[in-house]
C-alpha cells in the first residue's frame, strides 16, 4: 500500500479579469498494489498521498516557473491514467493539484472550520547578548599603545541577532525531520538573506483537537538571523610559532632552518616551537595566518615577523534546506 510519484506530466494556467492566476499541475503516480480480479488494490486515496506531491499552502514553483503569490489549495482530483492498465487493473493514476493567487474564502472568516487551512502566523523580535570585540567598526585591530590586543570587559559590547517565529497547524508533526534540522543554517538564500545567515534555533509543539475525534499539531519554529552569517570569526592566536628565533634587536621573529635541515612547513605541526618573549618567558601571540607572530604594525603580509593579524572562520553549523519545514518563501505573504 504505497504510491510512487513519477513526476508532473501536464500543466495549465489561466488569469481572470482581476489579474489572479490559477495553475493546475497534473502528476503521474504509480501504485504498488493493483489488486486482484474485479477489485481495486491501491485506490485514488493512496495515489493522492504519494510522497513528493505538493502540500496545501506550498508555493507554486516548478522548473523555471515561480509565482510566490500562488499557493497550493486543498483541492485535489484523481483519475485513472489512460492507456496504462495492466490486464484491466489500475496501476497508474493522474493526480491534479491546484495553485492560485485567489484569496482563500476562509481567510475572510474569523473562524476556520478546519484549522489546517489557517494561514501560518509569523512574528519576530531581537535577542541581545554581550560579546568581546577584537576589531573597531572600521576593521582596525583593538590594541593598546604597546600593540597588544585588549581583552576582557573593556572590549565587551552589546550585540544580538534577530529572530523569526513561525506558527503552523499541521496534520503530521514530522518530528524526525524537524529534529534533524535543529541548529542547521540555510544552504541557499532565504528571506532575502545569503546562505548561512538563518539558523533553525528552537522548536516546540502542541497536540490539539477539533470536532469530537480529530486532532492536529501546532508547531512553533524559531529561526535566528545573523546578517554577517552564523560563522564565527576569531583572531588567529596561539602559543606556538614556526621554528625560529627573535632577531638580535628583539623586534622580529625570524624563521630559521630546522635542526635537521629544511625550511619549516606551516602545514606540519612538528615544525612549530613554543614562543617565548625576549626574556625567555612563555607567552601567547597573535599570528599572521602562516604560523608567524604578528608584529603589531599591520604593515602588510610577507614581513619577517608577519605583518597582518589573521582571523580564523569557524563554521560550526551544518547547512540544510530549511524550506523543508514548510515555512513561507517570502515573509509577509500568507501561506
Amino acid at each position: 500500500m504505497a504510491a510512487k510519484l513519477i513526476g508532473p506530466i501536464d500543466a495549465t494556467a489561466n488569469q481572470n479579469q482581476e489579474g489572479h492566476r490559477t495553475y493546475k499541475i497534473s502528476f503521474k503516480v504509480e501504485v504498488s498494489d493493483i489488486g486482484g480480479a474485479n477489485e481495486i488494490g491501491d485506490g485514488p486515496l493512496i495515489a493522492s498521498s504519494a510522497a513528493g506531491l505538493p502540500e496545501t499552502g506550498s508555493v507554486y514553483s516548478f522548473g523555471n516557473d515561480l509565482d510566490l503569490n500562488a499557493f497550493c489549495t486543498p483541492e485535489v482530483s484523481v483519475r485513472r491514467a489512460p492507456g496504462t492498465d495492466e490486464d484491466g487493473k489500475i496501476k497508474y493514476y493522474i493526480v491534479d493539484k491546484t495553485f492560485t493567487t485567489l484569496p482563500n474564502r476562509r481567510c475572510q472568516d474569523e473562524n476556520f472550520e478546519d484549522p489546517l487551512l489557517e494561514p501560518q502566523k509569523v512574528s519576530g523580535g531581537f535577542v541581545n547578548f554581550t560579546r568581546e570585540f577584537f576589531r573597531n567598526y572600521d576593521g582596525s585591530l583593538i590594541k593598546s599603545s604597546s600593540h597588544e590586543p585588549i581583552r576582557g570587559p573593556d572590549v565587551e559590547f552589546e550585540d544580538g541577532w534577530d529572530f523569526v517565529r513561525v506558527e503552523q497547524n499541521v496534520a503530521d508533526l514530522q518530528l524526525a525531520l524537524v529534529t534533524s534540522l535543529k541548529h542547521n543554517v540555510n544552504s541557499s538564500p532565504m528571506w532575502g538573506l545569503p546562505a548561512r545567515c538563518v539558523k533553525f534555533s528552537n522548536f516546540s509543539w502542541e497536540q490539539r483537537f477539533y470536532g469530537t475525534c480529530d486532532w492536529y499539531y501546532t508547531r512553533f519554529l524559531e529561526f535566528g538571523v545573523m546578517f554577517n552569517t552564523w560563522d564565527r570569526v576569531v583572531l588567529d592566536r596561539g602559543t606556538r610559532v614556526l621554528f625560529g628565533e627573535w632577531s638580535e634587536d628583539g623586534t622580529r621573529w625570524e624563521v630559521k632552518s630546522l635542526p635537521g635541515g629544511g625550511i619549516p612547513d606551516p602545514s606540519n605541526p612538528a615544525h612549530f616551537t613554543r614562543i617565548k618573549d625576549q626574556q625567555g618567558e612563555n607567552r601567547d601571540t597573535i599570528l599572521d595566518g602562516t604560523g608567524r607572530p604578528f608584529d603589531g604594525t599591520e604593515a602588510g603580509a610577507g614581513t619577517a615577523a608577519g605583518g597582518s593579524p589573521a582571523t580564523i572562520t569557524i563554521q560550526a553549523y551544518k547547512e540544510a534546506d530549511l524550506f523543508q519545514l514548510g515555512v513561507p518563501a517570502v515573509l509577509g505573504v500568507p501561506s
